[in-house]
């Protein structure tokens, strides 16, 4: 595995736990990062570092746009469970290995 799919596989993971944990941290517009934060984070461009550091004080200094965050965050996280996986992961199993496939 490259090093450039293992940071973002990673990245995924911290991003998944942190709206678990009613967290929602900005995150970046790269790889699949949109898809999991969904409208629960603020998106930066990857290498804006100026964007990114706006993003975090408007999170941690707004406590209107914070709580508005957690909030979102927690609804984002209930989308992904291990028993929503395993489900969708069956459904590809028995699509494949159905005669006529």
């Amino acid at each position: 595995m490259s090093e450039k799919i293992a940071s973002s596989r990673f990245q995924e993971v911290i991003k998944r736990a942190s709206l678990q944990a009613g967290g929602s941290p900005p995150a970046s517009t790269a790889s699949s990062l949109p898809e999991v934060v969904g409208e629960a984070g603020i998106m930066v461009e990857p290498r804006d570092v100026g964007g990114l550091a706006e993003a975090m004080g408007r999170a941690l200094m707004d406590g209107g746009k914070g709580r508005e965050m957690r909030e979102k965050g927690l609804r984002q996280a209930a989308r992904f469970s291990w028993e929503r996986v395993a489900a969708m992961t069956l459904e590809i199993y028995r699509s494949i290995s159905s005669p006529g496939n």
